[in-house]
Parts: C-alpha cells; structure tokens; sequence
C-alpha cells in the first residue's frame, strides 16, 4: 500500500512537472495563392465523312477533312503541326477517326470551337497551368508561417502572455506541383505548416 502512495505521488509531480514546462502554443499557419491560365487545351477529333443524299454532303476521306482543318487552322493563326495525335486511326461505326490535343491561347481556342467542319468535332476545352517558379514554396512558407504568427500573437495575448521564439516548424505541406488543368480559368494553390512557438 505504501509502495502505491509513492507510485502515485511521483506520477502527479511529473504530471504537473510537465504541465509547468510546457510554455509554448503550437499554430497551423495557412497561405494561398491564385494563377491565371498560361492557355486552353482543347481535344478534337477528324473523321471521314458519310455521302449524304439528303443533307447534300458528300464523301470525304480523312486526308480530305484534315486538310481542311489545317487551312481553317492556319486562317485564325494556329499552326496545326502543333497538335499532338493522341490515339493511331481508329475505326468505329464504319467511320475512321484521328484523335487530337491541342494547346493554345484562350482566344484562339474560341475561334477554333467556332469552326463548322463536317467530319471535324471539339471536346470541352481545359485550362492549362504552368508549374509555379521556383520560389514558390519559399514564398508561400513564409506567408503560412507569418499567419501562423499573427493567430499565436492574438491567442497569446488573450492569455496574458506573450510569444517568443520559434522552437519547432512543421513543413508537411512541402511538395512539387505539376503542370494542371482545369475547368476554371484560375486555380488556387494551398499551403500550411505547423509553428510552435514559446510562451513567455
């Protein structure tokens, strides 16, 4: 019995041991940043065309709509060399297709959703963002971590205390970005750490 009293005083002495040294608040700091779209990503398709009679349309192979693609593309200035053929020629429903990705600025990609090609079909354009530059990750640490100090000092001061150094920084958040797309014209990137900060 004796033995458990003591077991027990030292338990509740370096609990409250604990308790009086552990002066410092810990903060997730949070920052964000917004980019514009470098430009639009747009699929298309170029298929032969079925002779029909009764809408007066005639055959065309797929060299023949291609073609005609390339000089309505080259009429609003964009370079149809530039798209990337994304599947071989394939075959469905009888009818031969080319798939293609483009890149391009918004305003041509407008144009090109425009165009009345028969045998020419687009998909729902796709914004395209370029990876942030290089200082990004520093850029936004350092606002994370300013915030993160802003929210410390008003809690601290609610308390009656002040902060003092930084003791810890926790930099989970740290990671590469690739390029994106997306079907907003903006995106907006997060980033947060953990600061711990003393109590004084």
């Amino acid at each position: 019995m004796k033995n458990l009293l003591i077991l027990g005083f030292l338990l509740v002495s370096i609990t409250l041991v604990g308790q009086s040294t552990e002066k410092f608040i810990r903060i997730l700091g949070n920052a964000s940043e917004t980019f514009e779209a470098t430009g639009v990503n747009l699929n298309f398709t170029v298929s032969e065309v079925a002779p029909n009679e009764y809408r007066q349309i005639r055959y065309k192979s797929v060299d023949d709509v291609r073609k005609e693609v390339q000089e309505e593309f080259s009429k609003i200035g964009v370079n149809f060399s530039t798209a990337q053929e994304n599947l071989s020629a394939i075959r469905n429903s009888k009818k031969l297709t080319e798939n293609y990705t483009i890149t391009v600025k918004e305003d041509k990609a407008n144009e090109i959703l425009k165009l009345g090609i028969e045998g020419f079909q687009t998909q729902s354009p796709k914004y395209v963002f370029e990876s942030p530059d290089e200082n990004y990750e520093s850029r936004m640490a350092l606002m994370a971590i300013k915030d993160a100090k802003r929210k410390a000092t008003a809690i601290a001061k609610e308390i009656g205390k002040e902060i003092g150094d930084i003791l810890n920084i926790d930099d989970s958040a740290s990671k590469k970005y690739e390029k994106q797309e997306s079907r907003q014209k903006t995106s907006t990137l997060k980033y947060n750490v953990t600061v711990t900060f003393a109590l004084k």
